[in-house]
């Protein structure tokens, strides 16, 4: 029981401290055509309650991508990382979980540029969860879905459709 409150807090206090973003990170997304998607599940329980349809969440994504104009690519320069970790189960009463929507990218170090490309989170959003076990994956799916809605509007916002 101890393992399990250090791990919701630890997921409170990333989620926290993730929560600290630039004030207006829709200029990382300027010029963005193109990403590759990765949906990234993780579980401390496997068969327990939380299980996320991984492929459906990838298709759903690819697809509200390519509504807002991102093409969807196996191998683009970028890529749209959707991570959930769960925790665990307590007793069949509670489920605790992570989840982000994150853009990586290979970038150049302006002041490092001997390093080469290297690979950097440029836009990130997440949060953490805590539910009954019985809604955990409708509301993390539900969760990560917002979040995604919050990398497209910052998406349009930087990059307005051209009429």
């Amino acid at each position: 029981m101890q393992l399990r409150t250090v791990a919701v807090l630890v997921l409170v206090l990333y989620a926290h401290v993730g929560a600290a973003q630039a004030p207006d990170r829709s200029k990382a997304l300027e010029g963005l055509r193109s990403v590759t998607v990765q949906v990234l599940f993780f579980s401390t329980q496997p068969g327990g309650a939380a299980q996320l349809d991984t492929v459906g969440l990838r298709v759903q994504t690819a697809l509200e991508l390519k509504r807002a104009g991102i093409s969807v690519e196996q191998s683009a320069a970028a890529t749209l990382s959707i991570a959930v970790l769960v925790v665990g189960e307590d007793n069949g009463r509670v489920v605790a979980s992570r989840y982000d929507v994150m853009l990586q990218e290979r970038v150049s170090l302006a002041q490092r540029p001997a390093t080469g490309l290297v690979l950097a989170t440029t836009w990130q959003q997440g949060g953490a969860y805590l539910s009954d076990p019985s809604d955990a994956a409708d509301g993390i799916a539900e969760l990560v879905h917002q979040q995604l809605a919050a990398f497209l509007n910052d998406y349009l916002t930087a990059n307005p459709p051209r009429r």
